[in-house]
């Protein structure tokens, strides 16, 4: 099939479509980053430690773009500058190239700079309604997390019909249920499912 564009074209339309980059500018959605990536995790502790990691890799990240923009600042400003001096041609284009260059990276460094405030405003939001929690207290509660995370895989995988890992066999042995985690349900799909079927425990 033949090309119908060139690179003017795609140019034109890339100049059309700017609104449109900065309004979508952002790389993960606020339901991701939330529903998925924060409240994923199986205990409050966790959610609350999740959340401030990820707030900390925005904050890093905005950091870094910031200076990233201020070095393709400073390289556009420097390269006008030595175009006041510059009577060779030769030296002339390739000092126009390198603003252009610049241009494109500072445009970059600017979505990425949005994006980033927007993830950082959909954790901080997050992070203001979240308990808060100490980090002896976050250490506390990882032996709980750790168990409901365990008895999640269990129920996921008699729930698709796979074997259940002789790992976690061990782990429901030695740890218990309590009532506010996936005990009850997994429990009485294991019943339900042995009515059915066997279910089986490793090879």
């Amino acid at each position: 099939m033949e090309c119908t564009m060139d690179i003017a074209k795609v140019k034109k339309i890339g100049e059309e479509l700017k609104s449109a980059f900065w309004n979508t500018c952002q790389w993960k959605s606020n339901y991701e980053l939330i529903t998925l990536n924060v409240n994923d995790n199986e205990t409050p502790q966790r959610k609350y430690k999740q959340c401030l990691d990820e707030i900390f890799r925005r904050v890093m990240e905005l950091s870094r773009l910031e200076i990233s923009l201020e070095e393709q600042e400073d390289e556009i400003e420097e390269a006008k500058f030595l175009l006041t001096q510059e009577d060779d041609r030769f030296a002339i284009r390739k000092l126009e190239r390198k603003i252009k260059m610049a241009k494109l990276g500072k445009y970059q460094v600017e979505l990425a700079i949005e994006g980033q405030l927007r993830e950082f405003a959909a954790l901080y939001g997050f992070y203001e309604q979240s308990p808060k929690f100490t980090a002896q207290e976050i250490q506390e509660a990882e032996p709980e997390y750790h168990r409901r995370k365990k008895l999640g895989m269990a129920q996921r995988q008699i729930e698709t019909g796979r074997q259940i890992d002789p790992e976690l066999v061990r782990v429901l042995t030695d740890m218990g249920y309590i009532a506010d985690d996936h005990a009850d349900k997994f429990e009485q799909f294991l019943l339900e499912s042995n009515k059915n079927k066997p279910v089986m425990i490793g090879k």
